[in-house]
């Protein structure tokens, strides 16, 4: 392909048309650039949060692999965002990178009903869902706090519709 190109620039100074190299070079096709990212096509990430006794609202988030992300709250009010593909990838990246395929499907505790958080991932045609009920009775299981570091980024980049539960609230388990 390159002495393609110089071929081209070569022609081209001796016809005196310079200017066109720059309208020959070909741009990257929507194809090449898809391949380059880290996305797999069927991406897709589920959050739902429960709120358990609490009169917080009940809410899910579905992020998928454009970028879209919707959110729908207890009041069936609905939220639609657009993530940008380095979101998303930040996101892909956060998943591999605590290895949530790897995680438990339940992590339970004694106690009354609470908060119970559900994360679903979908990629590669697969799937693979972790349930954690009442996420603060259990700070210092090294597979919670993994999977509370992807909540916490799924909260990031769409907050969640009760104003007190930020980002915040599950990554410093003294905030429990």
């Amino acid at each position: 392909m390159k002495s393609s190109y110089r071929l081209l620039a070569i022609v081209c100074v001796l016809l005196g048309t310079v200017p066109l190299i720059a309208v020959a070079r070909p741009r990257a096709s929507a194809k090449h650039v898809a391949a380059r990212s880290k996305v797999p096509r069927d991406f897709k990430v589920a959050a739902q949060y429960g709120p358990g006794e609490s009169d917080w609202k009940w809410w899910t988030t579905t992020i998928l692999a454009n970028g879209n992300a919707t959110q729908t709250a207890r009041d069936q009010r609905t939220t639609v965002k657009k993530l940008s593909l380095s979101q998303v990838e930040q996101l892909v990246s956060a998943l591999h990178g605590e290895r949530f395929s790897e995680l438990s499907k339940e992590y339970r505790t004694e106690g009354k009903d609470g908060p119970t958080l559900i994360l679903t991932l979908s990629e590669n045609g697969r799937s693979h869902q972790v349930t954690v009920f009442l996420p603060s009775r259990k700070p210092d299981d090294p597979q919670v706090r993994r999977f509370l570091k992807v909540w916490s980024l799924v909260l990031t980049l769409l907050p969640a519709p009760n104003p007190e539960q930020t980002p915040e609230t599950y990554r410093s388990p003294a905030s429990w």
